[in-house]
């Protein structure tokens, strides 16, 4: 991804699977709210511990970590509940995420660059997105990394690859820093949103 600026917050929404500003299953957003840092990416997730809006906790990556560059972005839980974030394959925080994801909601839609009610926008470059139902390794989160760097194309475009499946309670998302070749090119002005159903799936090891 490649964020427009450092100014943007509320989290503005990058990717997640929601329905409004307060009920999601996840999101990936950009900055806080309020005299917060802006310039730094934050993950809620829901569980049977951190309520409807996955922000009782959620994940905050440290202040500067949102830069206008291209930049890979993971979040991850693993089966024991621990969350982790990484940027440009390097991890920059995690903790414990408690609970289970018995209470996510299957008619919640996925939502690129804002919330389904087109009220949480998010303007730059998503490159790629993608959801796993398991938790990818340090190993995995920097092969994917060094992929995207050496892609030959670094055109804006969008890839959402599912299949059928359920989840557990190991997840991950990432947004990548370049794209395969043959993507149609999307540009995220911070208007409305994008929306797709999808089902998780789980990438070869």
């Amino acid at each position: 991804m490649k964020p427009a600026n450092t100014t943007q917050d509320g989290p503005a929404r990058i990717a997640g699977i929601s329905a409004d500003p307060n009920n999601r299953n996840v999101t990936v957003g950009q900055g806080l709210w309020g005299t917060l840092a802006s310039n730094l990416y934050n993950v809620r997730l829901r569980t049977s511990s951190t309520g409807l809006n996955g922000s009782s906790p959620d994940l905050r990556a440290p202040a500067g970590s949102a830069t206008t560059a291209l930049q890979h972005v993971v979040y991850t839980r693993d089966s024991g509940g621990t969350a982790r974030i990484y940027v440009d394959g390097v991890q920059v925080e995690d903790d414990p995420i408690n609970g289970d994801l018995s209470n996510w909601d299957a008619d919640y839609k996925l939502v690129l660059g804002n919330e389904a009610t087109g009220d949480r926008p998010w303007a730059g470059d998503l490159y790629k997105a993608a959801f796993y139902d398991c938790d990818l390794t340090a190993e995995d989160v920097e092969l994917l990394y060094e992929e995207s760097t050496n892609s030959n194309s670094c055109h804006p475009g969008m890839s959402m690859e599912a299949e059928d499946g359920t989840l557990n309670d190991a997840f991950t998302i990432w947004t990548d820093a370049a794209a395969s070749g043959g993507h149609s090119p999307r540009r995220r002005e911070g208007g409305g949103p994008t929306t797709r159903r999808s089902h998780p799936s789980a990438p070869a090891r």
